[in-house]
């Protein structure tokens, strides 16, 4: 059985972000960075979910990488469609390539074998969940039904509703994504103050009425930063 990969954050010097279901549309999720002017000092959470469907995964892939390597404190969760590559990755090259052109992200081999295998080291380094001293950050929930939720992954990656039981949670907020709301949902729970917030609005579902942009959580003032999808 696989072992929850989960991480203790403090909070640092600058700035603590939240993003969450990018699904490879790479130019929406540089613009978003510029309008937040995000800095090193900054914490950058992304919550799972960086590839499939758009058509730019490597591209974001590669985009990450270069901001860890230029010294940027960005924290990775695993969301399904990165576990989803990961459970063929072992398999035949026709599986492998199958599944990724059912997913729009034929562009994550078309780079290579050595750039195929960092992008694998790269969803391998990604964690479960993050704690943090006022929150959780999770891609998709926790199955608070079950007496020990921190330690079942499959409602990390998976879980489409659920309720927080506030004991188990504790003094803090549950930050996820996985689910796409409409942006004013997502503006209502954070303006009323609930424990329970998801910021996926469904990037890109740019066609579907109240969905279609990429958003940021400012985690210390809780204001919404909104990038609309700018994909061509």
């Amino acid at each position: 059985m696989t072992e929850v990969r989960y991480l203790k954050v403090k909070k640092g010097e600058g700035r603590r972000f939240a993003i969450s279901d990018i699904h490879g549309c790479h130019r929406t999720f540089k613009l978003l960075l510029k309008q937040i002017r995000l800095q090193k000092k900054d914490q950058l959470f992304i919550l799972g979910d960086l590839i499939n469907r758009g058509k730019q995964s490597a591209k974001v892939l590669d985009f990450v990488q270069e901001l860890i390597n230029y010294g940027f404190q960005l924290y990775l969760l695993r969301g399904n469609h990165e576990q989803r590559i990961l459970n063929v990755a072992h398999k035949t090259e026709e599986e492998i390539l199958k599944m990724l052109k059912k997913n729009n992200s034929s562009d994550l081999k078309k780079a290579g074998e050595e750039k195929w295998k960092l992008y694998l080291q790269l969803m391998q380094s990604t964690y479960h969940y993050f704690e943090l001293e006022d929150y959780l950050l999770v891609h998709a929930g926790f199955d608070f039904s079950l007496e020990f939720p921190f330690r079942s992954i499959h409602p990390m990656l998976y879980k489409r509703s659920f309720k927080i039981d506030k004991e188990k949670l504790g003094n803090k907020r549950l930050i996820h994504g996985h689910t796409p709301q409409k942006i004013s949902n997502i503006i209502r729970r954070i303006k009323s103050g609930k424990r329970k917030i998801c910021i996926d609005n469904g990037c890109v579902n740019s066609k579907t009425n109240e969905e279609g942009n990429l958003v940021c959580l400012n985690l210390d003032s809780m204001s919404l930063i909104v990038q609309p999808n700018a994909e061509k």
